[in-house]
C-alpha cells in the first residue's frame, strides 16, 4: 500500500483537489447557481484522477530514466511491476470517464480530453515529453492549466464563459512557466535519454532566467479581473509573493522547495478567486 501512495504521488494532487472543489465555488458564484452536491465531488476526483494516472503512466514509459534520477521510485525499486503500475494508471483514468457520464456531455468531452492528454504525454504515437521542450511544456499547461476551468463551467454547460477563458489563460501560462522547476534535478536522465527539457537545452542559469520572464504573464493576465472585482488587487498581490519565492527558490538552487511552491502557487488561483468571489 506503501509504494501505491508513493506512485501515484498525492502531495501532487493536492493543485488538482483544491482546483475541483474550489473551483466549483467560483463557478457558482460567477453564475449565480447552486450545484448538485454530486457534482462538487466529481469535480474533484475528475481532476484528481487525470493527474494521478497521467503520472503513473508516464512513470511507467520513464522507467528507465528513473533508474538514473529516482531510482527509489516504485518501479524501478522493483516494489510494483511495470504491467501492474500500467493497469493502475488506466484505471484511474477511466474514473473520470465513468463519473462524467451522469454530468453532461460538454464535462464528458472535457474529461476524455483531458485522459488523452495525460496518456499520449508519455505513450507513443505521440509522446509529448519527448517532443521539443515547448511542446511539452504547451502539452502539459494545456492539461493542468487550462482545461481545469474549462471542465469546471462544462459542469454548467458554460465551456467557454468569459471568467473561465481568463482563469484558464492564467492557469495555462502559469504551468507553462513553472513547471520546468521539476526538470532541474532529473537533467542527468533526461540528458542520457534525449528528452530535452529546459534544463537541459539552456542549462540551470539561463533556464531560471527564461522562467522568470515567462511567470510574469500569468501576474499580468490576473490583472484582467480587477475589473470584476477590487479584490482581486490581493490575488494578484498574492500570485506575486508565490513567483517571487519560486524565482528565489530557483536562484538559491532549492529546485525541490521551488517545484513544490509551483503547485501550492496553482492550487491558489482557485483558492485565491474563490474567496475574492464569496467575500
Amino acid at each position: 500500500m506503501t509504494a501505491f501512495f508513493r506512485l501515484v504521488r498525492p502531495y501532487t494532487l493536492i493543485a488538482p483537489a483544491v482546483a475541483g472543489f474550489f473551483g466549483t465555488v467560483i463557478v457558482q458564484k460567477v453564475l449565480s447557481i447552486v450545484f448538485p452536491f454530486h457534482y462538487v465531488g466529481i469535480a474533484v476526483l475528475t481532476l484528481a484522477f487525470l493527474q494521478a494516472g497521467g503520472q503513473v503512466i508516464n512513470q511507467v514509459a520513464d522507467i528507465e530514466i528513473d533508474r538514473i534520477n529516482k531510482p527509489w521510485r516504485p518501479l524501478p525499486a522493483g516494489e510494483i511491476a511495470p504491467e501492474t503500475a500500467t493497469k493502475i494508471g488506466l484505471f484511474l483514468l477511466i474514473i473520470p470517464l465513468v463519473l462524467n457520464l451522469v454530468v453532461n456531455v460538454y464535462a464528458y468531452t472535457l474529461a476524455l480530453v483531458g485522459v488523452i492528454l495525460a496518456f499520449f504525454y508519455s505513450i507513443e504515437p505521440i509522446k509529448a515529453k519527448r517532443r521539443h521542450w515547448a511542446i511539452a511544456l504547451v502539452w502539459q499547461a494545456l492539461a493542468r492549466g487550462l482545461l481545469p476551468p474549462l471542465y469546471l463551467f462544462s459542469l454548467a454547460k458554460k465551456v467557454l464563459h468569459p471568467f473561465a477563458v481568463i482563469l484558464s489563460l492564467i492557469g495555462f501560462t502559469w504551468v507553462f512557466a513553472f513547471q520546468p522547476t521539476k526538470d532541474f534535478t532529473d537533467v542527468k536522465g533526461d540528458r542520457m535519454f534525449g528528452i530535452q527539457t529546459l534544463p537541459v537545452v539552456y542549462g540551470e542559469e539561463e533556464s531560471v532566467r527564461i522562467i522568470s520572464y515567462f511567470g510574469v504573464v500569468p501576474l499580468l493576465l490576473s490583472l484582467l479581473l480587477w475589473p470584476i472585482d477590487y479584490g482581486f488587487v490581493c490575488f494578484t498581490a498574492g500570485l506575486l509573493a508565490f513567483y517571487l519565492v519560486i524565482t528565489v527558490l530557483l536562484a538559491v538552487e532549492e529546485y525541490k522547495k521551488a517545484w513544490m511552491t509551483y503547485y501550492l502557487g496553482l492550487g491558489f488561483i482557485y483558492l485565491g478567486v474563490s474567496t475574492v468571489m464569496v467575500l
